[in-house]
């Protein structure tokens, strides 16, 4: 589906999913309805770690993308590491996770929702060179690369080509 819609709007619903499920769970005094979220926070898998994780590697020049997604599961191990030693050691107040996975949820749907792109990689595979352009132009002057870019750049494959170089 990320293919077809993009990955920002499949990683927003995610991730607007995975919110609802944490504040509900907050609230849940029920061994059915804890089922029911734990299932619909797994759905939420898909679009809040998944898709977000093609979306960051696919931003990433392709040089360093393979590090990229390295460090990505590396985070999400320590994170799942430091959590079973929380609860081991620390404490065993599971509101504390609630209030942390609730706080850098609404962080990053809100960083995501205002300030990120869709990915460019997406629309050059759609073929919407302009918005591809555009967005890659954002990304050099977000990154302080703006003169090794010339603004008017054109992707091989709009001229007939058949690929582009980062």
């Amino acid at each position: 589906a990320a293919d077809i819609y993009g990955r920002k709007p499949l990683f927003l619903i995610g991730l607007t999913l995975y919110i609802a499920v944490v504040v509900a769970l907050y609230f849940n005094r029920s061994l059915p309805l804890l089922y029911t979220l734990m299932f619909l926070g797994g759905v939420s898998e898909t679009g809040r770690y998944y898709v977000a994780y093609v979306y960051c590697v696919e931003m990433m020049p392709k040089s360093v993308q393979d590090a990229t997604g390295i460090y990505i599961f590396l985070v999400f191990g320590f994170a799942m590491t430091y959590i079973g030693l929380q609860f081991w050691y620390l404490t065993k107040d599971v509101y504390l996770n609630n209030w942390i996975a609730l706080f850098v949820g609404l962080a990053s749907w809100l960083t995501v929702l205002f300030w990120l792109p869709e990915s460019p990689r997406f629309f050059y595979g759609h073929k919407k060179f302009d918005k591809a352009r555009e967005v890659i132009l954002k990304m050099a002057r977000v990154n302080g690369t703006m003169s090794l870019f010339d603004p008017n750049f054109v992707f091989e494959e709009e001229i007939g080509g058949q690929s582009y170089r980062q």
